[in-house]
């Protein structure tokens, strides 16, 4: 998976320490678009070529556990990853807090150049010249569009480019969450309805009678009901266009039977989405 490198990070409480910044920096270049890393510390160790012992980096990932009074984020209280499965020690796996964040970051001048870019195609649409950017033979920017260096008058508001950016980020994590809910959800020999489904889920959304991570949660007790009963992969589950429908059945806990699953704790579903929405969003 890819997270983008903020040039942030070198401002960051991390930055004196180089070991744990580029440590955690292949965490975020590892993690899977849920934000987790889910190999062993030995596994680890090789596949980012870790030069030192293998204690050295048992004891940076420790660090990057532990709370950062003076960290920017309040989320875990400043701690940069935590356990997917508490208790494993070296075979724990590790979630990275506000992966979303450091995925989607996106500089002040993108937003701009962005902007920019924009305008200028919509007034060469609107002039009949070539927009600019095109690959066409002689292709530049229009006259009304100086480059980015200039300094000109009609530079755009902030204040609407960082709108439209926290529009794109908002959809992008809705589509990426709702792929999280169709993993979770219990697998059924018939049709599921998925189009259905996931035009209810986003009305339930819009309307404010649920969050992203409040569908996934009863997604995710579903599926462990339908486990422990025996009727996962049947006939008798029930379709995802109904379960997210009107009937609010997402919203339904019902006990889960004495088979279910104890093992070593691991973080919901659920759970892992609150990690990455702390600070207001859902």
């Amino acid at each position: 998976m890819y997270a983008k490198i903020f040039g942030g990070i070198l401002d960051s409480s991390l930055a004196a320490d180089w070991s744990a910044r580029h440590v955690f920096m292949d965490l975020l270049v590892l993690a899977d678009r849920a934000g987790e890393v889910d190999m062993t510390l030995e596994a680890l160790a090789r596949r980012i070529n870790y030069p030192g012992e293998l204690e050295e980096l048992r004891a940076i990932i420790e660090q990057l556990k532990e709370p950062d009074p003076i960290s920017k984020s309040e989320a875990e209280n400043g701690a940069r990853i935590i356990e997917i499965r508490a208790g494993l020690g070296d075979n724990s796996g590790w979630i990275i807090v506000n992966y979303q964040e450091y995925r989607e970051l996106q500089t002040q001048e993108q937003k701009r150049e962005k902007w920019r870019r924009q305008k200028a195609n919509q007034r060469a649409r609107k002039s009949g010249e070539e927009p600019a950017g095109s690959d066409q033979p002689g292709a530049s920017m229009s006259a009304d569009c100086p480059p980015p260096s200039a300094n000109v008058s009609q530079s755009p508001p902030i204040a609407e480019a960082e709108a439209e950016a926290k529009a794109e980020k908002k959809n992008t994590w809705l589509v990426e969450t709702w792929q999280i809910i169709k993993e979770e959800y219990p697998p059924r020999s018939k049709g599921q309805g998925w189009a259905g489904a996931e035009k209810k889920a986003r009305a339930h959304v819009k309307a404010g009678r649920a969050t992203m991570a409040e569908l996934l949660e009863g997604a995710e007790h579903y599926r462990k009901c339908c486990e422990a009963d025996g009727s996962a992969g049947g006939p008798y589950v029930k379709q995802a266009e109904t379960f997210f429908g009107p009937g609010l059945h997402w919203q339904e806990r019902p006990p889960i039977s004495s088979g279910e699953h104890n093992g070593p704790a691991k973080l919901s579903a659920g759970q892992r989405v609150r990690n990455r929405t702390r600070g207001g969003r859902s």
